[in-house]
């Protein structure tokens, strides 16, 4: 089974912006938080920046979590980790869904995963080159949210292909 950071196409499909900067940051913090923000953001109202073709999965600016059209929500709900909630969300008067992740799954393996030390400069940081994941960790989400990102499996991307729903880019993720 392969993983893939999700990924949406912002070079050649929409890009949206969230207009109010205290819910766009409201959304990132609660993003790195297991608390919910379905009662605080009731609608997220989204505009379009720049020009792009519709896709089923923009990408917001400076806001990590997923966005999915209406279409793509109905077939894809499934396949989410079910500690999802979905914020209804409109861009250019169409139905979106924002995918807000309630936890991040433990799904790294860190000792085993190949790090890499860089030394810039003025600092220092540590990067992961390549992944190794705790067995059975990901075998019943298709996709969630991880200390990683968020990671979508072979069988999210068979089913994006089939449906043909489009604005996704399937970069794996290299694996120790």
């Amino acid at each position: 089974m392969s993983y893939y950071r999700y990924s949406p196409d912002a070079d050649n499909y929409l890009l949206a912006d969230c207009d109010d900067r205290p819910i766009a940051e409201r959304l990132f913090i609660a993003y790195q938080t297991p608390a919910s923000v379905r009662n605080n953001i009731p609608h997220l109202t989204l505009a379009v920046v720049g020009k792009g073709k519709k896709t089923d999965f923009p990408a917001i600016v400076n806001v990590p979590q997923p966005l999915l059209s209406d279409r793509a929500w109905k077939i894809l709900q499934p396949l989410c980790d079910p500690e999802v909630e979905a914020i209804p969300a409109t861009l250019s008067g169409d139905s979106f869904w924002l995918i807000h992740f309630l936890h991040r799954r433990d799904v790294i393996d860190m000792q085993r995963s190949l790090l890499l030390n860089h030394d810039a400069h003025y600092f220092r940081y540590v990067r992961t080159d390549r992944y190794a994941f705790r067995p059975n960790a990901l075998a019943k989400y298709h996709l969630c949210s991880t200390h990683a990102g968020t990671l979508v499996d072979d069988h999210f991307r068979q089913t994006v292909e089939q449906h043909k729903l489009k604005g996704l880019l399937f970069n794996p993720l290299a694996e120790v």
